[in-house]
């Protein structure tokens, strides 16, 4: 597992009604390694910091790896060096840590998915090749399976399905929770650490993050199976101490 820049990222959505999101303001939140929290515009890449999510938790994160919302629109990241959990504000960047429990061993936890109806969340170990469910509330990690794929970012659709992108490759993956098996569904940009699904897309489509050239500089770009995929822009993270 490389070290990353712009490491985190996806769709910056309100809840409409419990169980529906609805993208009201067409904006993304991402994240640095450090911890920095960023509004992205998807349609220039241009980058707003909100905040430190470093700020008011000890231990602070070692590596934020992936953010997502629950279903009450509680913005969510991952540390993924020891699967800590922090709520994040999305005014200020401040966080309250959930300490993780129940893992046995590490590799990198890449990848956090929520059911954005049920609540079910899921993290991806990228470098172990493993797929959990952990309970958002209590931090504690039940372990599903091996998954046979190296999951650097994980994200559900609104209907459910939880789908993996592989770092290096950029081939995207639908997954099974329950059996573990993985079907191919495309390919979008390689290097690829994260993604955020677009809701309001006719077709299936994902916002990525990715590294050109790696490790100094993030790009964003947007995929879907029926179209390919498309660059949008770099991505800048002014007053980021690095």
């Amino acid at each position: 597992m490389s070290s990353r820049y712009l490491c985190c990222m996806l769709a910056a959505c309100v809840l409409a009604t419990a169980g529906e999101r609805s993208v009201r303001a067409d904006v993304l939140y991402g994240g640095t390694t450090n911890g920095y929290i960023y509004a992205i515009n998807p349609s220039n890449a241009a980058t707003t910091e909100v905040g430190p999510a470093l700020n008011g938790i000890s231990p602070a994160f070692e590596f934020l790896s992936s953010l997502d919302f629950n279903p009450a629109g509680v913005l969510f990241g991952l540390d993924g060096r020891n699967g800590n959990l922090g709520i994040i504000n999305t005014t200020n960047g401040q966080t309250t840590l959930i300490t993780s429990s129940g893992l046995s061993s590490v590799g990198f936890l890449a990848g956090l998915a929520i059911d954005h109806t049920t609540g079910v969340a899921y993290v991806s170990d990228e470098d172990l090749e493993k797929l959990y469910s952990v309970n958002l509330s209590t931090g504690q990690y039940t372990l599903l399976g091996n998954d046979g794929q190296e999951f650097a970012g994980l994200k559900l659709d609104a209907l459910g399905n939880l789908y993996g992108v592989v770092y290096g490759t950029g081939q995207i993956y639908q997954i099974n929770p329950n059996t573990l098996a993985t079907t191919l569904v495309g390919v979008g940009a390689t290097s690829v650490p994260d993604m955020a699904e677009k809701t309001d897309a006719a077709t299936l489509t994902f916002y990525e993050t990715y590294d050109n050239p790696f490790p100094t500089v993030s790009d964003l770009g947007i995929y879907s199976p029926s179209s390919g995929f498309s660059p949008i822009g770099q991505l800048t993270t002014p007053g980021d101490p690095g």
